[in-house]
């Protein structure tokens, strides 16, 4: 690095220090300069070999509170060994659907991340998954099935080799709360696994022994280091269910005893804190509501093991988010993210690909919390049989039973601000609309929030049509970060090349938009959602968007004005980002999308208004054009924008007109 892009770097890292301590609460400093000198003691007590207390000797061991532990579920075993097989000869499974070489023997430090479906991302979010061992799972689960030893061998491989390499509190291992309370989640499912109805020889006694050191020694850092203030938000969540499960799992310390009790009460507490009433998770990130369910999942599943009560508000809670997630699924079983989706998992129980939404629900049927949703659940979304704690989950619902169920959910959700407009939801000629009218995201970074007020999307005979563009990259290339959060990358209208909120860093907003609902109906004909946010209000000629969206179920079109409320001139661009299996044509004034299924026809029904319309596909300048399926992957998708100057308060307004094809409807 020469000196100029080193001194960029520094600039850079100076401004975000500054965005970072001007919204942060007044009490924050204090309470990260006293963490700070906690780290510090700990580190010292460490070096000099003080930090861990002996283990009780005579503790017993609680029984599992993972279902099936002790008699396994009734399963195909081969996905299992599958990917245990590639684990024990060191290839990782990677969220982008590549994977990370460990290598055989294993060696942390020079894990590298290889991919055949993209080019390498050197994304940090990687290793962290990497460290967080929910491969190990995989490993027990396999050595259970099977009764194989190498996958015993491999996993005290790769235990062993972590402990010795990964010392705390050095390297990435040791970056974040979150990532060693989701470890310590990750070995309690092993212990439970590779223990049950055995004696402890499983392990070699020098290796347990460093097991059980570093069980303390991650629970004292998490609880020293929780996300707190500005920060709290899942990652609390996370590191709290850590203390829980190590309490709840090796009861050997007065500590980590009283550690777990106090998680569990604030855990309730945070648990209410962060999701609306109305189910809808204050991340306003659609693959965290899955995230978080599963963290509640966890919850239950270990407070009813212990036969603890559980707040009746949580249960409450939890319903109420899978209903959100049924309400927001399409026909197909698709969900469109909204913003930050990373693809972690907080429960690495299944093999394969995970489709977070359908499990979610399944979940909450078997769990008790929402049994009205069983007809909803098809094949491809039943829960894992390593979860079952009871009444196992229905299957072969009808048609009718299923319209039945999905005719109960609300169509609006006010508190979380999504509202739903169309037709025929659940049925094969289904046309759903979202459009969000919700908060840029949790607390006063909202890292997780992008700037997407008013946008839409919108999903035809069960397909996407109208799309998020996701997220793609957290640390690396920080231009790509930006632009996958920012206001063009979504189904809205962006002024003067400016977002609506003001972007201070990857998980950090400096100003937040405000959005504001006027009025909502909706029912199986018509509806309509008209709302307005504050986000050019810091303009030097400020403007005020609204938004007023109409369904026409006769016709069969959406109507959406854009009315720009202003006294001076602008450049107005109104985006859409279409699925990548659209194909788009631009006919004169009139966009023809074909999409599987459907012909849709866009035009901007002010024809006289001067304008334009640009159609976009992998353009690597302006960055439109790209879609992000997945954490780490990127390919091109169609974007259309239409663009034009104004000069004072205007509306303009753009038709969307469905057909299905013949045999749909």
């Amino acid at each position: 690095m020469n000196s100029d892009s080193a001194q960029a770097v520094a600039r850079g890292s100076l401004r975000w220090y500054w965005n970072r301590m001007r919204v942060m609460n007044p009490l924050e400093l204090p309470y990260r300069a006293v963490t700070a000198a906690g780290s510090m003691k700990d580190k010292t007590l460490e070096r000099l070999g003080m930090l861990t207390p002996t283990p009780r000797k005579t503790c017993v061991f609680p029984q599992p509170w993972l279902p099936c532990a002790t008699e396994l579920p009734a399963l195909d075993p081969e996905p299992y060994l599958r990917e245990a097989d590639a684990i024990a000869a060191g290839q990782i499974a990677c969220v982008d659907g590549g994977s990370i070489e460990l290598g055989h023997p294993s060696d942390w430090s020079a894990a590298v991340r290889t991919t055949p479906l993209t080019p390498r991302l050197d994304d940090v979010r990687f290793q962290m998954e990497l460290h967080r061992h929910g491969h190990l799972v995989r490993l027990a689960q396999a050595w259970r099935l099977s009764g194989n030893e190498k996958y015993l061998m491999a996993l005290l491989e790769q235990l062993e080799s972590w402990l010795a390499q990964c010392l705390y509190p050095r390297g990435v291992a040791w970056s974040s709360a979150l990532d060693a309370g989701l470890r310590l989640l990750n070995w309690s499912i092993v212990w439970q696994l590779v223990r049950a109805g055995q004696d402890e020889s499983f392990v070699p006694e020098a290796l347990g022994k460093r097991w059980l050191a570093s069980v303390y020694v991650h629970a004292r850092f998490v609880r020293q280091n929780r996300s707190r203030y500005s920060s709290a938000n899942n990652h609390l969540l996370g590191e709290l269910i850590g203390l829980i499960a190590a309490e709840a799992t090796w009861p050997l310390w007065p500590d980590v005893q009283r550690w777990g009790v106090a998680a569990r009460r604030e855990f309730a507490v945070e648990a209410l804190k962060q999701t609306h009433e109305d189910g809808v998770n204050r991340e306003q990130a659609s693959w965290y509501q899955s995230f978080v369910f599963e963290l509640l999942a966890t919850f239950v599943r270990i407070e009813r093991a212990g036969g603890r009560h559980i707040d009746p508000r949580v249960l409450s809670r939890m319903n109420s988010m899978a209903r959100f997630v049924a309400a927001m699924r399409d026909s197909g079983g698709h969900l469109s993210h909204h913003g930050d989706a990373d693809h972690a998992r907080a429960l690495c129980v299944d093999p394969g690909p995970c489709e977070p939404y359908g499990r979610l629900i399944a979940l909450a049927v078997d769990l008790g919390v929402a049994p009205e949703l069983a007809p909803l659940i098809d094949s491809a979304s039943a829960v894992s049989p390593w979860l079952l704690g009871g009444t196992p989950t229905p299957a072969g619902t009808s048609l009718a039973q299923r319209q039945a169920a999905r005719s109960l959910l609300p169509r609006g959700f006010p508190q979380g601000g999504y509202h739903l407009l169309g037709s025929h939801f659940g049925e094969p000629d289904e046309v759903l609309m979202t459009m969000d009218t919700g908060a840029l995201g949790y607390l006063s970074i909202a890292a997780h929030g992008h700037a997407d007020a008013l946008s839409l999307r919108l999903s035809v005979g069960g397909q996407p049509v109208l799309v998020d563009r996701g997220t793609y990259a957290y640390n690396a290339q920080p231009g790509w970060r930006h632009f996958f959060r920012s206001t063009l990358a979504h189904n809205t209208v962006c002024v003067d090349d400016t977002d609506q909120s003001a972007y201070g860093g990857p998980f950090l907003w400096t100003r937040h938009a405000a959005a504001h609902l006027d009025s909502f109906t909706s029912d199986e004909t018509s509806g309509h959602v008209t709302a307005w946010h504050d986000g050019y209000g810091a303009l030097p000629r400020p403007l005020v968007h609204r938004r007023r969206v109409e369904w026409r179920g006769a016709a069969q079109r959406f109507v959406v004005s854009d009315a720009l409320q202003t006294n001076g001139p602008h450049k107005v661009a109104i985006a859409w980002h279409f699925d990548p299996q659209c194909e788009l044509e631009v006919i004169d004034d009139v966009v023809q999308v074909r999409a599987p299924g459907a012909l849709l026809r866009l035009r901007m029904a002010d024809t006289a208004h001067t304008g334009r319309w640009q159609l976009h596909r992998g353009d690597a300048d302006s960055k439109l054009g790209w879609h992000s399926p997945g954490f780490g992957v990127r390919i091109p998708a169609p974007s259309l924008v239409w663009r034009t100057r104004i000069s004072g308060t205007t509306t303009l307004s753009t038709q969307i007109e469905i057909q299905f094809n013949q045999g749909r409807t």
